[in-house]
């Protein structure tokens, strides 16, 4: 029996370094640009990792609102996986941070999470950890090669449902309802937070909403006339600047809700805490948000390179991925994934390499410090970064994937349909794993059963 044992782990092990060997991964692809960079690439990088950071910054604050987890978390998130991404990634466009679908799906399963005895910020190092470990897994035995069978329909139903989610939740914060709603047994779904809301309707203020709604149409005129500047973050500052006016001035906005200050102190950069009992309750969700980070990070970086004429390979940037996650689990950070606003700024920006997407990170760290050391955020009214959440969650809801997904097979109606009301019924990394379930179970049926055409060719030579 020993001998047996023996013997199958050694087959095992040569089957491992078999699969590894023959993968394909560089496993430091910046060597190259590194060799060849210079002062006139150096001058396009750093503006365009500029221009990322004034988004990514704002950008990460808002993500960890989505995920109810302390601001600087987000923030931490987009310095440290912008740093560390481009030395493993094949894309010289990707710019990683916190995105809305996987921040919405961290609130989610916490939310829904009854068992969990501790904040969410217990489990952040450990279950950002269990991704990237997860996402380089993947991409060593190359997962990354099975996302083109799943369809674009799971991650637009998805997408759509999760904006509508991130929408109607941030609504507590516009309506000055977010002590209440927070009182009493948690809502974890769309239909819940709906109706909890409505049972709240005579405690509504008129002061977060008017300071709310002022700072969205501010951002949609900056926008419509001024696309070229970092309008969220401008936004941003004007809002913050008029609430503290308010604040000291008009007495009815005096109790307007801000955001608590943070300190250096409060991070404590080290390993995470290994408990098993803690990871059996986590694989399922870092198992969905690998799986999400992946699929967002395949499509944005082939939407891209189709863009910018370059070539792309999936696994290297689900490599990428991976290691940026273990680098910020690290920290006091976030799931990271591939922006697909910040990567298209990237690209806009006319970044020359991958190193604009260091310089974004080292920019967006030295913001982290000017907030620690300036009173800034604890002036942020809550209200106007959540009208500018529900901004970017109503921008996700792109009506033109939408419609072809629904008009151009009964299958991908089928998908979208499913996923995006699955999205709004249960948690969302049960949601994901329910469209990716039925997309992959639809393209086997088509697949067992292949449409043939027979053509022969006539007397006169042609085809018939």
């Amino acid at each position: 029996m020993q001998r047996q044992l023996k013997a199958f782990f050694r087959d095992l092990r040569k089957a491992t370094l078999r699969v590894i060997s023959g993968n394909g991964l560089d496993w430091l692809p910046i060597r190259g640009p590194l060799r060849r960079y210079n002062k006139e690439k150096f001058g396009y990088d750093i503006k365009a990792g500029l221009n990322v950071a004034l988004l990514a910054l704002p950008q990460g604050m808002a993500y960890a609102a989505i995920a109810e987890l302390p601001i600087y978390y987000g923030i931490i998130c987009s310095a440290i996986a912008a740093m560390v991404a481009p030395v493993f990634a094949a894309s010289r466009h990707t710019i990683l941070g916190p995105t809305n679908a996987t921040s919405f799906m961290i609130f989610s399963f916490f939310a829904a999470q009854g068992v969990m005895d501790k904040p969410p910020v217990e489990y952040m190092p450990l279950l950002v950890m269990m991704v990237g470990v997860l996402s380089v897994f993947g991409a060593l035995f190359k997962v990354a090669d099975l996302l083109q069978y799943v369809s674009r329909s799971v991650l637009v139903g998805y997408i759509t449902g999760a904006a509508l989610l991130i929408l109607t939740n941030q609504l507590k914060h516009l309506l000055g309802i977010a002590e209440p709603m927070s009182e009493g047994e948690s809502a974890k779904t769309f239909f819940a937070i709906v109706d909890k809301m409505a049972g709240l309707w005579e405690s509504f203020h008129w002061q977060p909403v008017s300071l709310g709604i002022g700072t969205l149409l501010l951002y949609l005129i900056l926008q419509k006339k001024l696309p070229l500047l970092p309008n969220f973050a401008l936004s941003l500052a004007i809002s913050s600047l008029a609430g503290l006016i308010l604040r000291i001035w008009v007495s009815p906005f005096e109790s307007l809700a801000t955001f608590d200050a943070f300190q250096l102190d409060q991070i404590s950069p080290g390993l995470p805490d290994i408990n098993w009992e803690n990871i059996s309750s986590l694989i399922g969700v870092a198992f969905a948000i690998a799986f999400l980070a992946s699929l967002e990070n395949t499509v944005m970086a082939k939407s891209l390179a189709s863009r910018s004429g370059s070539r792309t390979d999936v696994n290297q940037d689900m490599l990428s991925v991976g290691m940026a996650n273990i680098a910020t689990s690290l920290t006091a950070a976030m799931p990271a994934s591939g922006s697909l606003t910040r990567s298209a700024l990237n690209y806009e920006s006319h970044s020359r390499s991958r190193f604009s997407s260091i310089f974004c990170g080292i920019l967006c760290l030295l913001g982290f410090f000017a907030l620690v050391k300036l009173p800034i955020v604890e002036n942020i009214p809550k209200a106007s970064l959540a009208s500018l959440v529900i901004g970017i969650a109503i921008s996700l809801m792109n009506w033109k994937n939408i419609r072809i997904c629904l008009r151009s097979t009964p299958d991908d109606a089928l998908v979208i349909i499913t996923t995006f009301s699955a999205t709004l019924l249960t948690r969302l990394d049960y949601a994901i794993f329910i469209g990716v379930a039925l997309s992959i179970t639809l393209f086997l049926r088509k697949a067992s059963r292949p449409h043939l055409v027979e053509y022969e060719i006539s007397d006169e030579g042609d085809l018939r």
